[in-house]
C-alpha cells in the first residue's frame, strides 16, 4: 500500500501512522511527543492502530512502560480487531518501523494532516449533496462550513514559557498602561463605579448583560458604547430587535436628555430649546467612530461573526468593542433537539467569537421568569435557557431595581458583577432616566 493512499477514503498514510507507533515503543519520551499533536488518536486511519495508540496512552499514564515486549504481553488486553496470533505479527511489524523519537513530531504532524484532509473531503462531498438539493435551506450549508470550520481549525501546539518569559510579557503590559494613561485594565465603561469592579472591559472577553424584559438593557448597552466610542474607540452594535433609526433616537435622547417619545412625536422640535439640544447630540454623536448594523430578518452567528471579522479587520473601521443585542434572538446555523442545546452552540460560538478576534463581545440576555415570581435578586442561575452562557461568559451583569420603582419611573438601576473571571464580584448602582433612555454617574448630581 502507498505512503499516501488517496482514494474515496484517503488520504492516509500507513508508513506515517506505523512510525508513530513505533517511536513510541522505543521512547517514553517519543509517547508524549506524539500525544501532544495528535491527542487521544482520533486522527489515525486505521482502527487498530487508533487501538495500539490509546492503549499506549493509557499504559504510560499508568507509569508502566510500552515497549514491544510489553505490548506483545498485553496483547490480550489491548482490543486488536485481531485474533492473537494476528495481532502480534501487527505489533512486530509496527516495532520493526524505522519510526523514530527524534521524527516523533514529524511523523504526528503527517497523520494530523492527512486526518483533516479527510475531514474536508466528507464536508465537501456533505455541502455537495445539501447545495445539489434544492430543498434544503441555504442556512443549513452555511452551518455544516462553519461548523466544520471551526472544528478543522488547527491550533497551535500548548506552547510552554519560562518564569522569566512570562514575567517580561507581564511587565512590559504594565508598562504600556501605565504610559497610556488609562485607569483600567481593559475599554472603561464610561461609569466608574462599574469599571472599579470589572476593570473594564478586556480585549477577547465574553460579557454578558443580563435582566427582564423593559429593564433598560438594551439603553445600557447602547449608553456604555456611545462612552465607548466618545473614548475614540470605534464600537459596534447589532440590534437584533431594533432597526438603525430607533437605535439612534435612542441615543440622541441619552445625549440631548430629550425624552424620547417626544423626539419621536416630533413635539420636541417645537421647542426651540430642545431642538437645539437634539441638534448638538446629533452632531456629537456624528463625529463619533460607532457602527449600527441593521439587519433585515433575524440573523445566525455564522452572519454576526462574517459582518464582525470585517467590522475589526478592515483598515477602515477597526472595531474594538463589539455589542449584540439581544442573545435569545439569535438564529440557530441549524436547529437542535432543544432550544437549550441551540443556546448552548450560540453562548459557545460568541465566546469563540471573543477569543479569535481579540475584542469585548458585550451581549444581552433575558432572565428566567423566577425572579419575578420569588421576588428575589437576580443570580447566575437565573440566565435564561442555558447554563452554557453562565459557564462561558467571562462577565455577568445583573440588573434589577432596588429602588421599588416601577420601570418606567425614574430612580437607580442595581448593576451587580455576579461573575467576573479576571477580578472581583460586587454590585453598584447608577441612575436611571427611562424617559431619555440615559444612565448617569449617581455622583452626577447634574440630573438630578
Amino acid at each position: 500500500m502507498n505512503d499516501n493512499t488517496r482514494g474515496q477514503l484517503g488520504p492516509y498514510s500507513v508508513e506515517a501512522e506505523k512510525q508513530v507507533l513505533g517511536a513510541m515503543m522505543m521512547n517514553r519520551r517519543a509517547v508524549d511527543d506524539a500525544a501532544i499533536v495528535l491527542g487521544e488518536g482520533s486522527a489515525f486511519h486505521f482502527e487498530n492502530f487508533r487501538t495500539l495508540y490509546r492503549y499506549m496512552l493509557r499504559t504510560s499514564d499508568a507509569g508502566k512502560p510500552v515497549t514491544l515486549v510489553q505490548l506483545t504481553q498485553d496483547v490480550a488486553r489491548i482490543g486488536l480487531r485481531l485474533d492473537d496470533e494476528n495481532a502480534r505479527a501487527l505489533l512486530a511489524d509496527v516495532g520493526a518501523s524505522v519510526g523514530t523519537s527524534v521524527n516523533v513530531k514529524h511523523d504526528a504532524h503527517r497523520v494530523l494532516d492527512l486526518f483533516r484532509r479527510r475531514q474536508w473531503k466528507d464536508v465537501a462531498h456533505r455541502i455537495l449533496q445539501k447545495a445539489d438539493n434544492l430543498e434544503t435551506d441555504v442556512r443549513e450549508i452555511d452551518a455544516i462550513a462553519e461548523r466544520a470550520a471551526l472544528d478543522n481549525t488547527l491550533d497551535d501546539e500548548c506552547e510552554v514559557f519560562t518564569f522569566a518569559e512570562c514575567v517580561d510579557q507581564a511587565l512590559q503590559t504594565i508598562r504600556e498602561r501605565a504610559q497610556s494613561g488609562r485607569k483600567y485594565a481593559g475599554i472603561s465603561s464610561g461609569y466608574d463605579e462599574l469599571d472599579q469592579i470589572t476593570g473594564g472591559f478586556r480585549p477577547g472577553e465574553f460579557i454578558v448583560i443580563a435582566a427582564r424584559p423593559s429593564v433598560g438593557k438594551t439603553a445600557l448597552a447602547l449608553n456604555i458604547m456611545q462612552h465607548v466610542s466618545a473614548q475614540n474607540i470605534p464600537a459596534a452594535f447589532f440590534s437584533l430587535e431594533m432597526a438603525r433609526e430607533p437605535v439612534a433616537i435612542r441615543l440622541i435622547s441619552s445625549v440631548s436628555q430629550v425624552e424620547e417619545q417626544r423626539i419621536n412625536t416630533g413635539e420636541a422640535l417645537r421647542n426651540e430649546q430642545d431642538a437645539a439640544a437634539i441638534e448638538r447630540a446629533g452632531a456629537f454623536l456624528a463625529k463619533l467612530p460607532g457602527y449600527v448594523g441593521d439587519p433585515r430578518k433575524a440573523m445566525t452567528c455564522t452572519q454576526i461573526r462574517a459582518k464582525a471579522r470585517r467590522l475589526v479587520n478592515s483598515p477602515d473601521t477597526k472595531v474594538r468593542a463589539l455589542f449584540v443585542d439581544y442573545l435569545h434572538l439569535i438564529e440557530p446555523n441549524e436547529r437542535a433537539e432543544s432550544r437549550v442545546q441551540e443556546l448552548e452552540r450560540i453562548s459557545k460560538s460568541l465566546k469563540a467569537l471573543a477569543r479569535e478576534l481579540n475584542v469585548p463581545v458585550i451581549v444581552l440576555s433575558q432572565l428566567n421568569r423566577e425572579t419575578e415570581q420569588t421576588k428575589q435578586k437576580p443570580k447566575l442561575h437565573n440566565l435564561k435557557g442555558s447554563g452554557a452562557i453562565e459557564q462561558d461568559a467571562d462577565v455577568v451583569i445583573m440588573m434589577d431595581r432596588e429602588d421599588e420603582k416601577e420601570n418606567s419611573e425614574d430612580g437607580y438601576m442595581t448593576l451587580r458583577v455576579e461573575k467576573n473571571r479576571n477580578g472581583r464580584t460586587g454590585k453598584t448602582a447608577l441612575m436611571w432616566f427611562p424617559s431619555r433612555q440615559r444612565f448617569a454617574s449617581a455622583m452626577d448630581h447634574d440630573d438630578e
